[in-house]
């Protein structure tokens, strides 16, 4: 089923300006280079669903498939890899059905870190308590940040400030923060200073 657009009511902290509208079957791709760091990498962008109840991909790697997208039964977020069978490497606490407001996610990525620790999801800057069903190996180098091609927004809906960033593993204060007089999560403009 699909989700009613409005705006009326809607507070300001949860408009994003400058977002790209997706419909259903399109996407962005890019075919990355080397990167400096394959095992630790950082992916953030803020999403609007238009459509619930569908797969719907977040961004992966097509050809050795891989990445994280919203589960078309549970409306949560999987990351998983496919090669002749599905590993699922955890899925998200949070169900994520609200099609009005903008959800901000966040996705750190350091296969160097203790065991547990390597996967980070961060939806609206909050740490989410993966389901975890497989940890990735130690230094494991998958096709995220490989020289192959990448997609984002194999979605139905809005896609804005989309970053990713080779080489570290981010927290959310990077790319958002908490508007102190309404409660909310906001974006900011990332700089690459401090990194």
């Amino acid at each position: 089923f699909r989700c009613v657009q409005g705006t009326i009511g809607q507070p300001t902290a949860q408009v994003i300006d400058g977002s790209l509208k997706i419909k259903s079957g399109s996407y962005l791709s890019r075919t990355f280079g080397t990167g400096s760091d394959a095992d630790v990498w950082t992916f953030s962008c803020w999403i609007k669903r238009a459509a619930l109840g569908t797969t719907q991909y977040i961004f992966r790697t097509p050809s050795v498939d891989e990445g994280f997208y919203f589960n078309s039964n549970s409306d949560k977020i999987d990351i998983y890899r496919y090669s002749g069978s599905f590993t699922y490497f955890g899925t998200s606490p949070s169900v994520l059905r609200d099609c009005a407001g903008w959800q901000h996610i966040v996705y750190a990525h350091d296969s160097n870190a203790a065991s547990g620790d390597r996967l980070r999801l961060y939806i609206n800057g909050v740490l989410q308590k993966l389901t975890s069903l497989t940890d990735i190996g130690s230094g494991s180098n998958y096709s995220l940040n490989s020289a192959v091609a990448h997609r984002i927004g194999e979605i139905d809906g809005y896609m804005s400030q989309c970053y990713f960033v080779d080489g570290q593993a981010l927290g959310p204060g990077y790319f958002g923060f908490t508007d102190p007089l309404t409660g909310t999560w906001r974006p900011k403009k990332f700089r690459a200073e401090g990194t």
